[in-house]
Formats: structure tokens, C-alpha cells, sequence
């Protein structure tokens, strides 16, 4: 649960930033004043709209640690629905009118920003266990869809006490390839 309050109040500063930064990058750092009183009435709409989809997607149930391409198209999928229905609110319920591209560069700040703490901690958590060299240095035998497993596997779980270092895979066609960054040998 604290977790998820975190991710909360995360998305609410993102959202916040990712709506200024529209204005400010559509009107090249002029005229953002004159749109407070929109920014203002608008703003409360938009992050009432996103968290509840948000929570509704399953944004707050993903395991981020192992974000994979389903995560990316829940992302891309929570952050489209919320844009969306924000647009068709603040339309309908303002009638001060404001140019359509502050929603699409918002649309692409916020998939940023948020996509970005998201995937953070894949990235980060990738990057410091391949470079830690601790265990066992093995070679792994098939460089198909058994072989990247096992590799992923042992990158992840430092305790299985193994460090790959290369495939080995009887293609020929492979030979010379890398896969999660590791080099393929012909065998």
C-alpha cells in the first residue's frame, strides 16, 4: 500500500510537470501566463481523470523490478485513456479554448516521465547486476528462446550464483550475434 501511495504521489508531481512543461514548450516560454486561470481549473481535472485509470489499468500492480513489453503497453495504454478523457473534460466542462497541442505534447512529457520512473528500476537493476561480476562464470549452451531464460534468470537472481558470459549455439547464422548483451559462438 505505501508503495502504491508513492507511485500516487509520484504521478501527481509528473502530471503537474508534464502539463507545464506543454505550455512552456508550445508557447516557447511566452504567453504561459496568460493560460494560469486554464492551467489552474484544468489541472485538478486531469489528475482526477489519470489516477483513478491509472489504478483501473493496473499501473499500480506491476512489478516495475521486471517491467517487460506488457508493461509498456499498459503505460502506453493507461497514459492514451487518461490524455483522452482529460481532453473530452476540460473541452466540455471549459469554455475558454486553448491550441490542441498542449494535450499531445503533454500526452508525450507525461509517457516520458512516467515510462521513464517506471522502467528505472529494470533499467538500474539490469545494469548494476550484469556489471557485478560475483559467481560462477558459465557459458550457456543454445542462444534460442530456453538459452536468453536462462541467462535472464541468472542475471536476475544473484543468488543462484552464476555470472553468464556467452551463448554457445550449434547456428551458424548466430555466430557473431549478441543477445542481452552477451556475445554467440558457433559450436
Amino acid at each position: 500500500m505505501r508503495r502504491k501511495l508513492i507511485l500516487i504521489f509520484v504521478d501527481v508531481i509528473l502530471i503537474v510537470l508534464a502539463y507545464l512543461g506543454s505550455f512552456v514548450l508550445r508557447f516557447e516560454f511566452k504567453g504561459t501566463l496568460d493560460y494560469i486561470h486554464f492551467i489552474k481549473t484544468s489541472l485538478p481535472i486531469i489528475i482526477v481523470v489519470t489516477i483513478p485509470v491509472f489504478i483501473r489499468t493496473g499501473m499500480y500492480r506491476a512489478v516495475w523490478r521486471y517491467a517487460s513489453v506488457d508493461c509498456l503497453v499498459i503505460s502506453i495504454k493507461a497514459i492514451t485513456i487518461s490524455t483522452l478523457v482529460s481532453v473530452v473534460l476540460v473541452y466540455f466542462l471549459q469554455t475558454y479554448r486553448m491550441p490542441r497541442s498542449i494535450f499531445i505534447i503533454y500526452w508525450f512529457l507525461f509517457m516520458v516521465g512516467a515510462g521513464g520512473i517506471r522502467f528505472s528500476t529494470r533499467i538500474y537493476r539490469h545494469y548494476y547486476t550484469a556489471n557485478k561480476k560475483n559467481g560462477r562464470r558459465v557459458l550457456i549452451y543454445g542462444a534460442g528462446a530456453a538459452g536468453q531464460m536462462v541467462a535472464k534468470e541468472m542475471r536476475g537472481e544473484r543468488s543462484l550464483g552464476f555470472t553468464p558470459v556467452c551463448f554457445v549455439d550449434d547456428d551458424p547464422a548466430k555466430a557473431g550475434m549478441r543477445l542481452h548483451g552477451l556475445p554467440i559462438y558457433s559450436g
